[in-house]
């Protein structure tokens, strides 16, 4: 019987973390199942996938897990997350309004950094020609980085408000931009926004106008903007051009900071965040990492939530004497699922009225291209190290990111970098997105020191280069146990290398 079927492979949740179609008698029974097992492994899945192909991808893994000798349990808390991103990504590509300002910001952020006056006043950027900009911006048909090599000049300056009004006349002086404004406009929904949900609840499309897939306020905005203007003979577009001028200058900050992501991603990050920031996924994303938390809370009380209900029923079979061997293996948004995980351990291994012991640990923890923030990675790797005996991650270096497109044509880059530039919070303030945050599988955050040295990436950096083998970069071979050649985010688990170095581990041990 494969997992798809056998409720004794796996633990289901729902919103909020709460237990699915996996009932707590279900959970009984598959801890009560354990002790025959003397050599666990707990499988997290990342948020990629549904239900159904999380529990399908867990069929091979079972395999895999069994001829390592360890039982498999698969945590399985579905949200689909990829599929809402790139369907409304694509639909955005497809905008001729997203088109016209993608092609408009690169000509000026190409100006901007080839610049070598050191930011004059009168704002005359050398432009390169919308014929040169058109066939450069092709590659991301194939799903290529346009403009993957350009760099800033050494003396860049922050964007002038010259340099600003000038993009903002060359926007209000096109007619296809003019026109597109109109079509917006012309679309919009009269009674307020159309809203899709997926089965969780959670907003995945948010639409006020039947053009475009921007946040309804700022459809609003340009609708009131437009109508103030009727029966004037003119089309105002001024709320675009003020947002245009804002994405304009972030987009030059962050190559003044080197925390840009390349000219082309770097304007659609910061484009997205601007005016689609209610149709990119942030919703979907905070879903996830809250419902990893949301299945540790509460415990104790109904309704049973997966997380916590799981550890406090073995918690009694390990309180009776059974004293497993458990590694953790989690992949993508499952490291922040593991993460939540020890934290409940060590309150439950602290609290002298819970059942486990103080004593208990993990053998391993093993991380497939995480995607935890690194403040939480640093928070794991400082605080919850003595839950663990052994650490290792399998991720890809710095190149297969940026040469593994998550939605070919609008994004040639990876899921991580996506995260990083688009959809992750300040760490300062939980209220705002923030560009360029540091995602713990990302090698740009270790490897270039004179930017990223924050006391948490320091101390990651440390972690990481005191054992060498805590890392393996794909795609690379050390031998058993410490070889990869995943050469895509969504590949790790099942990857024929990685695979049989986590069954090496399994087996034999700390290699």
């Amino acid at each position: 019987m494969s997992p798809l079927q056998d409720k004794a492979f796996y633990i289901n949740t729902e919103k909020d973390g709460i237990l699915a179609d996996t009932t707590a008698d279900d959970v009984r029974a598959l801890v009560a199942a354990l002790p025959n097992h003397p050599k666990l492994v707990w499988h997290f899945h990342g948020g990629l996938v549904s239900q159904t192909g999380a529990l399908t991808g867990a069929e091979t893994l079972k395999a895999a897990y069994e001829a390592a000798g360890a039982h498999p349990t698969f945590f399985v808390w579905e949200s689909d997350f990829l599929r809402v991103v790139k369907d409304n990504l694509e639909d955005i590509n497809k905008e001729r309004i997203f088109k016209l300002l993608v092609k408009w910001l690169v000509k000026f952020t190409l100006g901007k950094l080839g610049d070598t006056e050191g930011g004059k006043a009168t704002g005359q950027l050398q432009l390169p020609t919308d014929i040169d900009v058109a066939i450069e911006l092709q590659k991301a048909d194939a799903g290529k980085e346009p403009y993957a090599a350009v760099t800033a000049h050494p003396n860049l300056k922050p964007l002038n408000d010259a340099e600003r009004s000038r993009l903002e006349e060359a926007l209000s002086a096109d007619p296809k931009f003019q026109a597109a404004v109109q079509d917006i406009v012309a679309a919009a929904t009269p009674d307020g926004a159309a809203q899709q949900k997926n089965a969780k609840g959670v907003l995945t499309v948010n639409r006020a106008s039947g053009k475009t897939l921007m946040s309804p306020e700022i459809v609003d905005e340009i609708r009131d903007d437009v109508a103030a203007t009727e029966g004037k003979g003119i089309l105002s577009t001024a709320v675009l051009l003020k947002h245009a001028g804002a994405i304009l200058m972030r987009v030059v900050s962050r190559f003044i900071e080197k925390r840009d992501h390349g000219v082309y991603c770097t304007v659609v990050e910061e484009l997205l965040r601007e005016l689609y920031l209610a149709n990119v996924g942030a919703t979907v994303w905070g879903m996830m990492k809250k419902e990893a938390a949301d299945t540790f809370e509460n415990a104790g009380q109904p309704p049973e939530r997966g997380g916590w209900f799981f550890i406090d029923e073995l918690s009694r079979k390990i309180a009776a004497g059974y004293a497993p061997e458990i590694h953790l293996v989690g992949h993508s948004a499952g490291s922040i699922y593991i993460y939540n995980m020890l934290r409940y351990v060590e309150k439950a291994r602290t609290d002298p009225d819970h059942p486990l012991p103080e004593t208990f640990k993990f053998r391993t923890v093993i991380l497939h291209a995480p995607a935890i923030d690194c403040l939480q990675f640093a928070d794991m790797l400082e605080n919850y190290d003595h839950l663990f005996d052994h650490f290792r991650m399998f991720t890809m270096k710095d190149e297969g990111e940026r040469g593994k497109a998550m939605v070919p044509v609008l994004y040639p880059r990876s899921l991580l970098y996506f995260i990083s530039g688009v959809l992750e919070r300040d760490y300062t303030d939980p209220d705002k997105l923030a560009y360029d945050q540091p995602i713990a599988g990302m090698q740009r955050y270790y490897t270039r020191k004179e930017t990223y040295h924050s006391p948490e990436l320091t101390a990651i950096q440390a972690y990481l280069e005191a054992d060498p083998r805590r890392a393996v970069w794909a795609k690379e071979n050390r031998g058993d146990g410490l070889a990869s050649a995943a050469d895509r985010h969504g590949g790790f688990s099942v990857e024929p290398q990685t695979l049989a170095s986590v069954q090496y581990i399994l087996q034999h041990g700390w290699a």
